[in-house]
C-alpha cells in the first residue's frame, strides 16, 4: 500500500520539489531562442521535422544542464514543472521571434494580430491554450 501512495504521489505536480527548475526553463528557453536563429540563417527547408529537432535540442540542453548540477535524473514531479515551465517559454519565444522576423520584414506585426484576432475568436484561442497546456 506504501509503494502504491509513493507513486500517486509521483504523479502530481507538487511545489515541494528539491530543485527549483525555473533555472532549467531558462536554459531551455536560451537555448530554444539560440537554435531558432541557427535555423533563421541557415538553408534548411524542413518544416515540422526542423522545429521538433529544435525543441528536442533545448530539452536536451536544459536536461543536460539539470543532471550536470544535480547529478542524477529530474523526478516526476521536477519534470512535470520543467514541461510546463519550456511550454510558457515556448510560447514566448516563439511570439517574440515572431515579432522581431515581421519587424524585419516591414511588416507591423500588432496590425497582423489584430487582423488575426479578427479572424479567430479570442475565446476559441484561449480554449485551444488551455486544451494543449493541460495536455502537457
Amino acid at each position: 500500500m506504501k509503494k502504491l501512495e509513493s507513486q500517486e504521489q509521483e504523479t502530481e505536480c507538487n511545489d515541494d520539489d528539491p530543485v527549483r527548475v525555473l533555472k532549467y526553463c531558462f536554459i531551455f528557453a536560451l537555448a530554444y531562442a539560440a537554435l531558432l536563429a541557427v535555423i533563421q540563417f541557415l538553408p534548411i527547408e524542413g518544416g515540422s521535422g526542423v522545429n521538433i529537432g529544435v525543441l528536442l535540442g533545448a530539452v536536451t540542453a536544459a536536461v543536460t544542464v539539470f543532471v550536470q548540477d544535480n547529478e542524477r535524473v529530474p523526478s516526476k514531479a521536477e519534470r512535470c514543472r520543467m514541461t510546463q515551465g519550456s511550454l510558457f517559454f515556448s510560447f514566448v519565444v516563439s511570439f517574440v521571434a515572431s515579432y522581431i522576423l515581421l519587424s524585419v520584414n516591414g511588416l507591423d506585426p500588432l496590425a497582423l494580430l489584430t487582423e488575426w484576432v479578427d479572424f479567430v475568436s479570442p475565446s476559441l484561442f484561449g480554449a485551444a491554450i488551455i486544451f494543449m497546456t493541460l495536455i502537457y
